[in-house]
């Protein structure tokens, strides 16, 4: 299969950091865009569902595409966590495995 692009005419994509990949972005006029979550209490998030407590139940795929080869994959690496706010400033502080040792998790709905 010939690629689409040329290697040499895709631009580097770096590694950002959560403030840096906030600052990147183009937001319509009176929107805004905040962290709720990142690490320490996310790692390869894929999908994420909340309950009625208000609790994020985040899928983890923790072992996805390791390498260009997908070598590792299979490892039972995944997780289920429920992510907290629970001192009022809006931020997750408290992380809960629900669900972990899973081999590439997909999606998860939230309990009602």
């Amino acid at each position: 299969m010939t690629p689409p692009f040329a290697a040499e005419d895709i631009p580097p994509t770096p590694v950002l950091t959560v403030s840096q990949a906030i600052a990147s972005m183009q937001l319509q006029q009176d929107f805004s865009l905040e962290t709720v979550a990142a690490e320490p209490y996310v790692f390869s998030p894929v999908a994420m569902s909340l309950d009625a407590q208000g609790r994020m139940w985040v899928t983890e795929m923790n072992t996805f595409m390791p390498n260009l080869d997908g070598e590792n994959e299979e490892i039972p690496k995944g997780n289920i966590a429920i992510l907290q706010e629970t001192n009022n400033d809006g931020e997750v502080d408290k992380r809960t495995v629900f669900l972990d040792n899973t081999i590439l998790p997909r999606t998860f709905n939230a309990p009602h």
